[in-house]
């Protein structure tokens, strides 16, 4: 039981480095100097676990790939809460008065909600798996569609969105 407030006691900020850092106008969400560092360390989990996935369903041990699916679909969740969470929100709040950014930050919202869905949807289907060989056939083109999709997002993310990520004035 006391475990419970220890780890709840970890999870606090240290005052001294997030109080150095402004907020998003309006809000109280805090600028992270390290939040695109650890996006981007998350992609690169993301597109490693992909490799893992493909070179595991290649060998058939198709027990293993459906591991690797629900492996992904945590990194997935987790990403996409931090990205929602620390990055949208504060980007929109920073961007409120440029309306051609803040649309911008907005449609990649609205895009990533979407992909996240084909995501899961994808990740459901193919969780059954190792008990289910009649996907076994349809599981190389879904993975590749999802992924082209998946893969395509990151480089956006990377080069449009993540520079306009930066301290408050």
């Amino acid at each position: 039981m006391f475990n419970f407030f220890k780890k709840k006691a970890q999870l606090k900020p240290d005052t001294a480095t997030t109080t150095q850092y402004g907020m998003a106008p309006g809000t109280e969400i805090r600028y992270h100097p390290e939040l695109i560092n650890e996006l981007m360390a998350d992609h690169k989990s993301m597109l490693t676990l992909q490799e893992q996935i493909k070179t595991t369903f290649a060998r058939q041990d198709y027990a293993s790939v459906t591991v690797k699916l629900t492996d992904f679909q945590g990194y997935l969740h987790d990403h996409l809460l931090k990205e929602n969470v620390r990055l949208y929100a504060y980007l929109e709040a920073c961007f409120l008065n440029d309306h051609a950014k803040h649309e911008l930050i907005r449609r990649f919202r609205r895009e990533m909600d979407g992909i996240a869905k084909t995501a899961l949807n994808f990740l459901k289907k193919y969780s059954t798996m190792a008990g289910n060989p009649a996907l076994n056939a349809t599981f190389t083109k879904d993975f590749d569609d999802v992924w082209q999709l998946f893969e395509t997002r990151l480089q956006r993310e990377e080069l449009i969105l993540y520079p306009l990520y930066m301290p408050p004035p």
